[in-house]
């Protein structure tokens, strides 16, 4: 394209790395050229996997701009320029100073859609960190109506009273193939990270008509993803004496670079693990329980678990994990030992906790365990270390240390397990004796 007609970029794109895309880099590529676009702007949910396309369509003459559209508690947000990922589910003002610390650029993608009322950055989220917004979308190609549409621009206008320096972008969010070049920015220049400001300031927004049926599309995607991500984990069913092994395994390998003065563990599927862990460390074990809303009914049909196979019942699991049961059943209510509660007065004495499990599911126990302890330690270096870590759980939260990924863990914690009784013997003698019975 010659300078005098402009340079297309499309912002807001998601690929196969996104839950609800299917775009990998040659429908991108056959799209981006039949639609004559110069540049794509790959923001992924929670997910910068997409950077190993940018060799490929640099060699095809098409730019490539990486971000990472990312989950707050409180909505989504968009980083641009951005070579590490950037975690999930933190606060917005957390988020953007993780941006900002890799050189990135805030962009507030959908500021408003009365549909997509969880991934909408929420309006007091926006005013909070209106100061450190660089773009913001005054148009998705995702718009459900042309009301949204005037009420993401209103929201605009309004933010840009308290920071004037905030640019306006048009943004597809193009899930599918026939989104691509439907919403786009024209520069005079290719745009890069010193001069992106500037040319979209001086640019133009282009945007075509709202594609029908985008949102259904996107969920019939999903529904393709669950289906062929069935019988893709892997099972463990590990001894007591196994998961000890493996615990200090794991224990080894962090105390080459973390040394904690406290173990937590997440009771009590966490204890064996934990006392592996202390084991090792020579430090405190203490825990901290979350109750799961749901539990009732697990403990109901744990009786009729016991007596299925092993492959029915791991296929159940795999089902439940799949269609994001566990991520539904979020509540949690959290337990602080007495013990817990009395390290606490003498919080100085512990810089550095380490909190362990034996699997990361969803991560919304485990966040919600490291969010307690950092209440409580507010000055110490708090760590997260589990046996296994499930995918689902990566939007949520990020473990430090783990051993294996996508490996659902069946241990003598399971009610139903063989060696359950023989747990609980354990467990309750420590809860009677302590750290005394493991030599620390």
């Amino acid at each position: 394209m010659s300078k005098k007609e402009g340079y297309k970029f499309e912002f807001h794109v998601h690929t196969k790395f996104s839950k609800d895309s299917i775009l990998n880099k040659y429908f991108l590529l056959c799209a981006s050229k039949i639609k004559k676009l110069d540049g794509l702007v790959l923001t992924d949910h929670n997910s910068i996997k997409a950077c190993c396309y940018i060799d490929f369509f640099r060699r095809h003459h098409i730019d490539v701009i990486m971000g990472e559209e990312i989950m707050t508690c409180e909505g989504e947000i968009i980083g641009l320029f951005i070579e590490k990922e950037i975690q999930a589910m933190m606060t917005p003002e957390t988020t953007v100073s993780e941006i900002k610390k890799q050189g990135g650029l805030v962009y507030i993608p959908h500021p408003y859609d009365k549909k997509r009322t969880k991934t909408v950055l929420s309006y007091s989220a926006q005013k909070r960190i209106v100061t450190d917004i660089d773009l913001i979308e005054v148009y998705n190609g995702r718009n459900s109506s042309e009301e949204d549409t005037k009420k993401q621009q209103r929201i605009v206008k309004e933010l840009k009273e308290h920071n004037t320096n905030i640019v306006e972008v048009v943004g597809s969010d193009a899930h599918i193939c026939w989104e691509i070049g439907n919403v786009y920015c024209i520069t005079e220049e290719k745009i890069n990270r010193n001069n992106l400001i500037y040319e979209l300031r001086n640019g133009q927004l282009k945007k075509g008509k709202k594609k029908n049926f985008a949102h259904q599309w996107t969920k019939i995607v999903k529904g393709l993803k669950f289906i062929s991500n069935l019988g893709t984990m892997q099972y463990k069913v590990m001894s007591m004496k196994e998961v000890d092994e493996e615990g200090k395994k794991l224990a080894i390998q962090v105390k080459k670079v973390f040394q904690p003065d406290l173990i937590v563990f997440i009771a009590k599927g966490g204890f064996l693990v934990g006392k592996a862990f202390a084991e090792v460390f020579q430090v405190p074990l203490v825990e901290i329980t979350l109750e799961r809303s749901g539990g009732k009914i697990k403990k109901n049909i744990a009786p009729i678990f016991r007596i299925l196979p092993n492959q029915i019942r791991f296929w159940m699991i795999d089902l439940e994990m799949n269609m994001g049961i566990h991520q539904k059943l979020n509540e949690r209510r959290v337990i602080v030992s007495d013990r817990l509660k009395l390290m606490a007065d003498k919080k100085d004495n512990y810089k550095k906790i380490l909190i362990v499990d034996d699997s990361i599911d969803t991560g919304e126990t485990a966040f919600k365990a490291k969010e307690t302890i950092k209440s409580i330690f507010p000055e110490a270096d708090i760590r997260f270390a589990s046996i296994s870590v499930i995918r689902f759980s990566e939007e949520r939260f990020h473990a430090d240390y783990f051993l294996f990924k996508d490996s659902i863990i069946y241990t003598a914690t399971s009610k139903d397990s063989e060696e359950y009784e023989k747990f609980l013997k354990v467990y309750n003698e420590w809860k009677k004796n302590g750290d005394s019975i493991f030599g620390c």
